[in-house]
């Protein structure tokens, strides 16, 4: 018992030297707002969400005037990327994040805030996955 006490603790205490390490390495000139299109991959329309990037997550709300988002997405383990060919999402300033079988789509309205999204969201990736 003592020894499955101590091996909880040990692992306990890894886990919060990986989170401890992701959050010092956090900016808040990394965080980034603005309306994006969401689509899930087997979804066929869009939806207009008020997007906040922040502490390698993305919150979603209606608006930009709301205080509590509808949903968040935590990004460790995503990659962010063009959709491909196959994808069958033929828009303009569209971009995909994927981790397994989970994908997303978000588009942008702007060849700007689509540069944006990207450089952020690739940014903060490689960051957190090389601090962990």
């Amino acid at each position: 018992m003592i020894r499955e006490m101590l091996s909880l603790i040990t692992w306990i205490s890894d886990v919060a030297g990986n989170i401890i390490r992701v959050l010092m390495c956090y900016d808040e000139r990394d965080r980034k707002s603005g309306y994006l299109l969401r689509k899930f991959k087997n979804s066929h329309g869009w939806q207009k969400l008020w997007v906040v990037y922040a502490v390698f997550s993305l919150y979603f709300y209606k608006s930009w005037q709301d205080d509590a988002p509808l949903a968040s997405l935590p990004l460790l383990g995503y990659t962010v990327g063009a959709p491909s060919e196959k994808d069958g999402v033929h828009k303009e300033f569209v971009f995909k994040l994927q981790y397994k079988n989970h994908v997303y789509f978000f588009r942008a309205d702007t060849a700007y805030t689509y540069a944006m999204w990207t450089e952020a969201l690739q940014t903060a990736m490689v960051h957190s996955q090389s601090k962990v």
